[in-house]
């Protein structure tokens, strides 16, 4: 994933995403990123890709968030327990005055891990975060749902 700017800098972004390491407790998703300087291409930094990724990522889908939710949003639905999960939590946190956070994942103890993980990132004391065992009566009550899985099945259908 390059970027580039004339007469500044030049940066590629190195990813793997590999499913399977999540059995070895491995991330899924691993990555660099190198910066250089556009004129000499001498290299000027190394970066935690990783990092650079879950911020930018939970970024993007907040951003989307503000044009494809209603502004009134107040109840956020997190599928997923990877650790895309709590920087998404945070971000859809920053752009919507959000009351309730609910996180939905197959395994029960890391639902309950990943609310650790958001509670370590700082939400405000006044948004409450719980772990729901039922998507589909979590769905059903969320404002907004936002899906932080690498699955390949969809996991949620809503019916109206």
């Amino acid at each position: 994933m390059p970027v580039w700017q004339a007469n500044a800098h030049l940066g590629v972004k190195l990813v793997t995403v590999v499913p399977e390491n999540q059995a070895r407790q491995l991330p899924t998703v691993q990555a660099l990123f190198i910066l250089l300087d556009t004129a000499t291409g001498t290299p000027l930094a190394l970066m935690d890709g990783e990092a650079l990724t879950l911020r930018r990522t939970a970024a993007a889908s907040a951003l989307a968030s503000t044009y494809l939710s209603r502004p009134d949003s107040e109840h956020l639905l997190i599928v997923g327990t990877g650790q895309l999960a709590p920087y998404m939590a945070v971000a859809h946190c920053a752009v919507r005055k959000m009351r309730r956070v609910t996180v939905w994942g197959r395994d029960l103890q890391k639902a309950q891990r990943t609310v650790e993980k958001i509670q370590a990132l700082g939400l405000p004391a006044s948004i409450s975060i719980d772990v729901t065992e039922n998507l589909g009566t979590a769905s059903m009550a969320a404002d907004l749902i936002s899906c932080a899985t690498t699955s390949r099945q969809a996991l949620v259908c809503r019916y109206l």
